[in-house]
């Protein structure tokens, strides 16, 4: 016998009821796991993950010594800022990364066979000499130190902030292209 809509069938009426009851009902939390869930705690494992490798990788020890972060696929303002020129930020990016045309990392890699700074003659023109010791870039370096204080910089200038603090990036690039060592 055809029912329409089975109507009035017992079994029918009974998954209904039953199939009401349970949409007003909160889900178990430990049962419920939708797609975007998933999605966000494979992303959140990833970077744990990421993370927690480049901590302890032999490269980009250069870098993480001047920013603490894991490196990401959203470019930094550091490396993207509208008021630097491609070759300003490309030479900060090599600045921040260890790879720099400095004499230092030049010897390092077999380039040249001194390291020795063609500015002032010292031994080895390594990052922190050219950005922070080189008498000959000292008058191009008063803003750097203007640059810190306004930031909020307590103490003597080093490395670190220099190469990873947002309101310093303006006066790093200006000195960046007042010495034209890159």
């Amino acid at each position: 016998m055809w029912t329409p809509a089975h109507i009035g069938t017992v079994g029918n009426e009974l998954t209904d009821d039953a199939a009401k009851e349970a949409t007003t009902r909160d889900p178990d939390p430990s049962l419920f796991l939708s797609l975007t869930s998933i999605r966000r705690h494979i992303h959140l494992l990833t970077l744990s993950s990421w993370d927690a490798r480049w901590k302890v990788s032999k490269t980009g020890a250069a870098l993480r010594a001047v920013d603490k972060s894991s490196p990401s696929h959203i470019p930094a303002p550091l490396y993207s800022s509208p008021s630097l020129s491609r070759k300003t930020s490309s030479s900060i990016s090599q600045l921040r990364t260890g790879f720099t045309f400095l004499n230092a990392d030049r010897a390092k890699s077999g380039f040249i066979d001194s390291a020795a700074c063609e500015a002032c003659g010292d031994p080895f023109e390594t990052r922190a000499h050219f950005l922070l010791e080189c008498q000959a870039w000292e008058p191009a370096r008063q803003q750097l130190y203007i640059a810190s204080r306004s930031a909020g910089i307590p103490g003597s200038l080093y490395v670190a902030p220099l190469l990873s603090h947002p309101k310093l990036l303006k006066a790093l690039g200006k000195f960046v292209e007042a010495t034209d060592r890159f």
